[in-house]
């Protein structure tokens, strides 16, 4: 497939940009999630409890809306 078709495979598909970052929760411990927004901030929210947890960024990929 060329590069050029990527953007029209993605939309056909049906597919958003997602985020994935581990969470180090206090309460938690550590925990993986996919979120739709690059974290801006040195806290992202536990999925969770809703606390603000420290995050690596692990990677960006594609999913199914």
């Amino acid at each position: 497939m060329a590069c050029s078709t990527l953007p029209l495979e993605i939309a056909s598909k049906q597919l958003t940009r997602c985020y994935y970052v581990a969470l180090c929760c206090r309460q938690h411990g550590e925990i993986r999630a996919a979120i739709l927004d690059v974290p801006v901030d040195r806290f992202h929210p536990c999925p969770v409890c809703h606390r603000d947890c420290e995050y690596t960024l692990l990677s960006a990929s594609f999913h199914k809306t």
